[in-house]
């Protein structure tokens, strides 16, 4: 009988440790995809966007998309290109009237990065907020 019972308690661990990854990976992909904060999203494909995070503006390079940004924060460094774009702050202490002042079609961040409460400036100038979650920050 102990034998028996030896030879179940991998069969149950392993059980246990599929279902916690499903569950984990149910509750990952739950609220993990863009969305346009508010619902206010642009009339056009935004050709002039605000990065506030370096994460996305390293994304928007590797697709290709460098040209389209016009802003970004005093922590992008990469591609080398950033470094001539205008700084807009930080993460969460970005400036609002300098993202106006380069009247972008769109600003993108970070949930993570950039609460709600702080970017509601944002919508009340018209300027829509793509927020794109991550998993990390690598």
């Amino acid at each position: 009988m102990k034998n028996g019972s030896r030879k179940k308690t991998p069969v149950a661990f392993l059980t246990a440790c599929f279902f916690c990854g499903m569950l984990q990976a149910y509750a990952a992909g739950e609220g993990q995809s863009p969305y346009w904060l508010g619902g206010v999203s642009p009339k056009a494909p935004p050709a002039r966007m605000v990065s506030l995070a370096p994460s996305i503006t390293e994304i928007l390079f590797e697709l290709g998309q460098g040209t389209r940004l016009v802003g970004v924060t005093r922590f992008d460094d990469y591609p080398p290109e950033v470094k001539k774009l205008p700084k807009v702050g930080g993460f969460v202490d970005f400036s609002v009237e300098a993202i106006a002042a380069l009247s972008p079609d769109a600003v993108l961040c970070t949930p993570n990065l950039a609460g709600r409460q702080r970017l509601e400036p944002l919508l009340k100038l018209g300027i829509p907020v793509l927020v794109i979650p991550s998993y990390t920050l690598e």
